[in-house]
């Protein structure tokens, strides 16, 4: 009850508010949710459920609110109280999540010689940037890691345009054409400020000048130094003969040309010669995932030594004890105002949201295949990538040989202008021995409209008017489809 909007309510009242906050919270319901658990409650103050008599579900809904007027009165009154006290939508901490969807089924990145390669996906803003001595570029870098101080889209004031993606929170990866934008915008409005060389010089917000720019460069040396190779293999390491034990004869011949290249077994990535065969004995696929404990002490490892321990502070878990999220010029001895707190929490909410959504995610995602299975249901599995690569590869030779047909380019960018029949993807979903072909058909793809990219139509949603009319047809004459 001492935060917002309550800690706003009284004022708003007026005379004899004291009253009503009093009769607010002995006689109406008030609820706040469980931390942990979606759509769960917690009944602070007024008449328990339990106690309460339902109402008709066949009467109107300004009926039913009339025969609840205690449940309605706090409502109404805690939501229009919070409209004025906020002009703008403001997610807290607790209500945001981290949209671990995206980690899963992604593509290996290759290198020049169609290797595996490890680390960092090259479009990750850290290695598009990678002049270290550039002051610019450290700033460009730090509108990612504090877009809310810039002004930009973020996940704690903007709300998300459904028609760009379906998650609850928006992809941060590329941000380009956004900053592009705003900068533009500003100076629209403001007159450009200009360096010595006449070039554009950016605007660094002042909370974010000095000891935070200097560990945002010092984070981007960490991450050029960082080996993610060698920490991959130490953390992770790679049982060869397994790999090489589980995979079928056509393995060797879809990987034949790669061996006589490469020689012989790298870790992970080829196969054994011929002379080297062992034979073939009964291992599952998800045998060869890494084990979660690995993955984590990998990502651990490599956050530990990209991110600057100067971030995080030198004492216990106190924002007043995190030097640089103090404002510049200030006393360290000096008392710390509320609304100095509140920015501060601000700042460092930005940077843990950066460090999961676009660290450790993306770390994920590029030296790992995530994937659950077909019978261990929500369980997640981790593959790397050059281990998966060398399971998947024959399955998806022998499903090009059996059922699919190549096409080329003209005709199928001919075939999908003529008709809103999109297209879908396959993947493989591992199984006890073997994988299991899986395409989804729900899954909405990008398109050009009006000069912008959003989300088109899933290909369930444009076959089902033409679904409902077959399933129609069956009801009403199930003797059709009899055989003679």
């Amino acid at each position: 009850m001492k935060h917002q909007p309550w800690s706003n309510l009284l004022p708003l009242l007026g005379n004899g508010g004291d009253r009503i906050m009093i009769d607010l919270i002995l006689d109406c319901g008030i609820f706040i949710p469980v931390e942990g658990g979606a759509g769960n409650l917690q009944q602070l103050s007024g008449t328990p459920l339990c106690e309460l008599k339902p109402t008709s579900m066949a009467k109107e809904n300004h009926i039913s609110l009339l025969k609840t007027p205690k449940i309605t009165l706090a409502g109404s009154i805690a939501s229009r109280v919070s409209d004025r006290a906020t002009a703008a939508q403001t997610n807290k901490p607790m209500a945001i999540r981290f949209v671990r969807h995206r980690m899963l089924y992604a593509k290996a990145a290759l290198n020049a010689k169609s290797d595996v390669r490890f680390g960092l996906r090259h479009i990750h803003v850290l290695n598009r940037f990678p002049d270290r001595d550039d002051s610019k570029q450290t700033i460009h870098i730090m509108k990612y890691i504090f877009p809310r101080q810039f002004g930009l889209h973020n996940v704690f004031t903007s709300a998300v345009d459904l028609k760009e993606t379906v998650q609850p929170f928006k992809d941060y990866a590329l941000r380009e054409h956004e900053i592009i934008q705003a900068n533009e915008n500003r100076n629209r409005n403001k007159p450009v400020l200009k360096d010595d060389a006449g070039e554009q010089k950016p605007r660094l917000p002042k909370r974010l000048r000095g000891r935070a720019a200097s560990l945002v460069h010092q984070l981007r040396q960490l991450h050029a130094r960082c080996s993610y190779t060698e920490l991959l293999r130490y953390y992770c390491p790679v049982q060869r003969r397994d790999v090489a034990a589980v995979c079928p004869s056509k393995t060797q011949e879809v990987h034949l040309s790669a061996a006589k290249a490469h020689g012989p077994l790298v870790e992970g990535c080829a196969l054994l010669p011929r002379s080297q065969e062992l034979p073939k004995r009964e291992i599952s696929f998800v045998d060869l995932a890494t084990c979660e404990a690995h993955v984590s002490a990998f990502c651990r490892a490599v956050i530990s030594t990209v991110v600057p321990d100067e971030f995080w502070g030198s004492t216990e878990t106190k924002i007043t004890g995190i030097p640089w999220l103090r404002p510049p010029g200030t006393i360290v001895t000096a008392k710390t105002s509320l609304s100095d707190v509140s920015k501060r929490r601000e700042i460092f909410a930005e940077l843990v949201y950066y460090i999961f959504d676009s660290l450790l995610i993306p770390l994920i995602r590029s030296n790992f295949y995530v994937t659950e299975s077909n019978v261990h249901r929500n369980r997640l599995f981790y593959f790397r990538h050059d281990v998966w690569r060398t399971l998947s590869e024959p399955s998806l030779a022998t499903l090009k040989l059996s059922m699919y047909e190549e096409m080329k380019t003209n005709q199928v960018v001919k075939i999908l202008a003529a008709r809103p029949l999109g297209f879908s993807q396959i993947r493989l979903l591992p199984k006890v021995f073997g994988v299991r072909p899986i395409t989804n058909l729900r899954r909405r793809v990008l398109v050009r409209q009006n000069g912008r990219t959003v989300l088109g139509r899933s290909i369930n949603s444009v076959m089902t008017p033409v679904f409902n009319v077959l399933n129609y047809e069956k009801v009403e004459s199930p003797d059709l489809g009899t055989p003679v």
